[in-house]
């Protein structure tokens, strides 16, 4: 599966490189910061975590109303709900976030963020294992692309795990990268619209004892590439209001007992709505 992550970072490359596009030279303009209230309703035809595709649940497609604030040093908290049509309760899961988005000059930008996430006790997604999340990234606009490097650290709730002599309840954690590169195709509109379309190839790895379902699957505490993700985000903007499409495509790599290994395709769409002060 390696030659289909690596024919994907070829092809974008070879696009760009053909059409000429090139992103806007940086705008030395010292930018006007705003206070951000963010009201967003996400949708996804079926549940994923980390390139792996949910096994426990079938396909079945969550809706997850999120509310963001960030203020203009670009500190920001974030909470969102998760909804799966045709179940008994409204929500059954809850996430709560603390970050800080950081600006170090106009090409390298990062972030750091803390996530909890709150399940209800019959909740058997893929993700229900995990509790907390930390994340740092780090991004660099080359102006052909623009390169993400984001690191995990992820622990868990309380897990019984299996083997052929024994059987014990632990707390585990994981440890992950996600490589991605972009690049956005902007066209202008009437009225002060825009259409941007920014195709995204990532590179997953990391470990997965989360996600294990025996305590014998000895992949799951070595660090591994776990999976190439392709995507073409479609925005399209139209002043508070923001609409996205994200089509992808994964190439599960280096599965554990009982994961999906095909590649799958994923729908995903957004709709937000901004206010700035």
């Amino acid at each position: 599966m390696i030659r289909y992550g690596t024919l994907a970072l070829f092809l974008v490359t070879y696009s760009v490189k053909t059409f000429g596009v090139e992103n806007s030279p940086a705008d030395t303009t010292k930018a006007v910061k705003y206070r951000k209230y963010k009201f967003e309703l996400d949708y996804s035809h079926n549940h994923t975590y980390r390139g792996r595709k949910d096994t426990t649940t079938g396909d079945k497609p969550l809706l997850s109303p999120l509310f963001k604030y960030t203020a203009r040093s670009g500190l920001y908290t974030k909470a969102s709900l998760v909804n799966v049509p045709g179940t008994s309760k409204a929500f059954d899961e809850l996430d709560i976030g603390l970050g800080w988005n950081l600006n170090f000059s106009s090409k390298w930008d990062g972030s750091l963020s803390l996530e909890h996430y709150f399940f209800d006790k019959d909740v058997k997604r893929i993700k229900s294992a995990v509790q907390n999340d930390l994340g740092l990234s780090l991004g660099y606009d080359s102006k052909i692309f623009y390169t993400g490097l984001l690191f995990d650290l992820t622990t868990g709730q309380p897990k019984k795990l299996s083997s052929s002599s024994t059987s014990r309840t632990v707390r585990q954690g994981d440890a992950s990268i996600n490589l991605s590169n972009t690049h956005d195709f902007d066209i202008e509109l009437k009225n002060n619209k825009l259409l941007t379309l920014s195709p995204e190839a990532d590179i997953l790895a990391g470990t997965q004892n989360l996600l294990a379902t025996s305590g014998s699957d000895k992949k799951a505490k070595s660090f591994l590439v776990t999976a190439y993700i392709l995507y073409l985000n479609i925005f399209y903007h139209v002043h508070r209001w923001n609409l996205k499409l994200a089509p992808n495509y994964t190439f599960p790599q280096n599965t554990l007992q009982g994961q999906f290994s095909d590649p799958y395709f994923i729908m995903s769409a957004s709709i937000s709505y901004t206010i700035k002060k």
